[in-house]
């Protein structure tokens, strides 16, 4: 039997197109509307056409096998040795509403090959039968042709049929929008783009309903291009509600930064390193900038430590030092020592190891002070302020009692202007406390 032009569409083009990103039935997105249009008599079918058309169907579709006989097997080049020789018998004779299904399945034989141009030309042949063809074949072939084109990179016919298709539907629904959107796009037609998708959407959110993901991403995305962070924010916002992601937290944080927020960057930021969405580097390292500003170098350290625990961090050696100044801003002496001695043991030059230096003597930690000392020293990178270490370990050594150790480094520390002029009073005054500690010690010795 027959199926009437209009419901003709093989299951092989609806793959198709679906394959090409798009939804193939839009009907679920629309707001019902009266149809106003006046009704299209359409001609009548041959008998000798019907029959004819019959066999094609059989072909492409063989029906379910009898009890006990074996099941036929589809049989593609038979279908289009029949429709070739009903189209040349057509010619002059076929009305349009009977060249519309000889053409309809001409288009599934030729997807059946591969054979996109093919497809889309005997689609148009098609719409050009119009308007001996039923409304709904029209509207329908037209919305494949759109996509098929998409799907080929000719944009220009692909959005020359998708306005086709939307002038003639009573009222083109939120998935027509989102698709023309998506082919304006392609085009860089970014405006174009961004009309349709937000018509698209706030059709579907009028309705009650929550518009599909993609579309969301779609928004956002034209509105990040477009350097409008609030608008990508809203987006990301409605991402972050009805499609839970890791991203999406994280992303939501970046957008309040752009739009210097940093409040609420931070506390969503905060919130997904509780929660275990941050999986970056550029994340754990924002956050715990954020948290620096905040005046939290504790959380901020504490941030970038977790990170290199998970392998989330690579620690480098800025990445090392980052850690172990906001520990030492924290008062944090030990992990200090631990995070800037390790960003010192992959640097070129002493200077981490210096600071270090002084951080053991904060601690009193006197033998730790001077063998890092020695190390910053053999450093061949050199020093930015070789006076302050040498100062520094002049100072140790003095603790330690070691007096001529001590002066000896604090008359290089005379050498840098930075110190000079320090270094030269300490001088004297270790002078002073050798000679009496020398003093005492004949005394004693006596």
């Amino acid at each position: 039997m027959l199926v009437a032009a209009g419901l003709v569409l093989p299951s092989a083009v609806e793959k198709a197109v679906s394959e090409l990103g798009y939804s193939v039935t839009l009907g679920s997105a629309a707001m019902a509307q009266e149809d106003t249009r006046q009704p299209r008599r359409l001609p009548g079918l041959a008998l000798k056409f019907t029959e004819d058309m019959a066999k094609v169907e059989e072909f492409i579709n063989p029906p379910d096998p009898e009890d006990g006989k074996p099941a036929a097997k589809q049989d593609l080049p038979a279908a289009e040795k029949l429709l070739n020789s009903m189209e040349k018998k057509c010619k002059d004779k076929c009305n349009g509403y009977e060249m519309a299904n000889i053409y309809n399945f001409m288009a599934y034989l030729a997807y059946e090959r591969e054979d996109m141009k093919k497809t889309a030309f005997y689609y148009e042949k098609v719409v050009e039968q119009a308007p001996e063809i039923p409304w709904g074949l029209e509207e329908q072939t037209l919305l494949y042709l759109a996509k098929l084109y998409a799907g080929e990179e000719n944009y220009k016919k692909a959005i020359h049929y998708m306005d086709r298709y939307m002038n003639t539907v009573v009222s083109p629904n939120a998935d027509a929008f989102y698709t023309k959107s998506t082919i304006c796009y392609q085009m860089s037609d970014y405006d174009c783009s961004l009309k349709n998708v937000n018509t698209a959407v706030e059709m579907i959110e009028k309705a009650g309903f929550v518009a599909k993901e993609q579309w969301y991403n779609l928004q956002r995305g034209i509105n990040n291009e477009r350097e409008d962070y609030k608008q990508s924010l809203k987006s990301n916002i409605k991402l972050v509600k009805n499609y839970p992601k890791k991203s999406y937290w994280n992303d939501m944080a970046s957008f309040y930064s752009l739009l210097e927020d940093n409040d609420k960057a931070l506390a969503v930021m905060d919130a997904g390193f509780i929660g275990g969405t941050l999986t970056k580097e550029k994340q754990y390292l924002q956050l715990a900038q954020f948290l620096y500003q905040a005046d939290a170098p504790y959380n901020a350290a504490m941030v970038i430590h977790k990170g290199m625990k998970a392998n989330a961090i690579e620690q480098t050696e800025a990445n090392l030092e980052k850690a172990g100044r906001y520990f030492l801003l924290a008062k944090e002496y030990k992990m200090a020592i631990d995070y800037l001695t390790r960003a010192g043991d992959k640097s070129d030059k002493g200077d981490i190891y210096s600071d270090v230096v002084g951080i053991y003597l904060a601690v009193e930690d006197l033998k730790g002070a001077i063998a890092m000392g020695k190390k910053a020293l053999d450093k061949k990178g050199g020093l930015k302020k070789p006076g302050r270490l040498h100062y520094n370990m002049g100072s140790a050594y003095f603790e330690m009692k070691q007096f001529d150790a001590a002066l000896k480094s604090l008359q290089k520390a005379t050498e840098d202007r930075e110190t000079k002029k320090l270094a030269e009073q300490w001088i004297k005054y270790v002078e002073n406390e050798k000679d009496r500690y020398e003093r005492l010690a004949e005394f004693y010795d006596k």
